[in-house]
């Protein structure tokens, strides 16, 4: 029997991207629902005229509802796996059904799709790729994940461990936290799939590169405070009741 796979976009003003990325999509998922977060041209209508199913999410979290778009999009996904890609159709979303094989055939639970080549045609995608290099650097310091690209938007997701994660970022930081939750769960498994990155041909990036990367960089290292936090409570906690059961 065949897997049912869903992809979510989330988007905000991307009608000259999504007429190519939803073509391609259709091509290989069965579901692709398009989540907008408040577009003022004509991305909703475009993605309803190319068969997406359309979710609006107005929310922001300083001014940016990346996040909350893609939880919106993988709560409402129904497909066996949901891979999230961007509308600007720079990920490989010609290797979905590759990369879903082999989660299923490997028992993988989460799969960063980590862009280890990439088109640098702009000086901003160099500058980005620097970025990216020292956010991978910090994960890997901090938490032991050995990733190549930590700010990657193309996951591939076993719908049935959505619950397991801890998503609550409604901005750019859903990306490291998604990655960052999957990895510290022992009750997921974690792995990354290399795919080839392009540059957007269409629209305008709605990002402000250094001051995202700064607030990355700060969110990873505020997210190893909380978990260490956690371990240290939960740890006092089991000793307590441990000790308790002991002396009576």
């Amino acid at each position: 029997m065949a897997i049912k796979i869903s992809a979510v976009i989330p988007g905000y003003n991307e009608e000259k991207s999504l007429p190519e990325t939803l073509t391609r999509l259709n091509k290989v998922v069965d579901e692709v629902i398009y989540v907008d977060n408040g577009s003022t041209d004509s991305s909703m209508e475009i993605a309803k005229s190319y068969g997406a199913i359309v979710i609006l999410e107005p929310r922001k979290q300083n001014g940016i509802g990346y996040g909350y778009a893609l939880i919106t999009g993988l709560l409402n996904s129904s497909g066996r796996y949901v891979v999230t890609v961007d509308a600007d159709g720079e990920h490989e979303i010609e290797k979905i059904p590759q990369i879903v094989a082999y989660a299923q055939s490997n028992s993988i639970d989460f799969i960063n799709c980590s862009r280890t080549t990439r088109e640098t045609s702009k000086i901003n995608s160099l500058i980005r790729k620097f970025g990216v290099n020292i956010l991978n650097i910090e994960a890997r310091i901090l938490f032991g994940l050995p990733t190549k690209d930590i700010l990657s938007g193309m996951w591939c997701i076993n719908r049935n461990i959505l619950s397991k994660l801890s998503i609550n970022e409604g901005g750019w930081n859903l990306s490291p936290e998604i990655k960052l939750s999957a990895y510290v769960n022992k009750n997921v498994t974690y792995f990354e799939f290399p795919i080839h990155g392009t540059v957007r041909k269409e629209g305008k990036s709605q990002q402000i590169l250094w001051k995202t990367a700064l607030e990355h960089a700060t969110f990873i290292l505020w997210y190893r405070i909380a978990t260490v936090e956690y371990e240290i409570r939960y740890f006092v906690q089991n000793f307590t009741k441990s000790f308790t059961y002991y002396i009576k």
